[in-house]
């Protein structure tokens, strides 16, 4: 018969190394990620949103430029027969024009500082986990050193 022989437990001490090492990976990989959220994403996104914007702008001003013409049309009809009901004035038009840009540009803000904040509270984060673990690896350091402990 033969008998299995197992790898000895790791130490408390090679455990918290272990431990340490995988925080050190996780935060670099973060970190990775973050930089290229920074550089390649979130310019992505941004230059998405204005294009998307710019494209609302344009359907919002044929949308006033149909109901300009309709408006003109319904108004004739009415002075010519009085019958119905006459339309929204140009300046009445221009006012709901203006409403409904300001509300798309707003969006538009509203999402792009969204986005700029999230990626500024991750960067904090990131810099935090960082002084946390540096802090814990040198508190690890100096208990290493405290009680004449060498890892291999």
């Amino acid at each position: 018969m033969s008998v299995l022989h197992q790898p000895p437990a790791p130490t408390w001490w090679e455990q918290q190394w272990f431990n340490l090492v995988r925080r050190e990976q996780e935060l670099a990989a973060e970190e990775a990620w973050l930089e290229e959220e920074r550089t390649r994403s979130f310019p992505e996104r941004s230059r998405q949103r204005a294009q998307t914007c710019q494209e609302q702008e344009a359907r919002l001003l044929q949308q006033m430029q149909h109901q300009s013409k309709e408006s003109r049309r319904a108004n004739i009809a009415w002075v010519l027969t009085g019958v119905g009901r006459p339309a929204l004035s140009r300046a009445q038009q221009a006012a709901h024009f203006a409403h409904a840009l300001e509300a798309v540009r707003n969006e538009y803000q509203r999402r792009e500082a969204q986005d700029r904040q999230w990626l500024e509270r991750r960067t904090r984060e990131l810099e935090l986990k960082r002084a946390q673990l540096q802090a814990d690896r040198q508190v690890f350091a100096d208990l290493m050193q405290q009680y004449n402990v060498v890892l291999p």
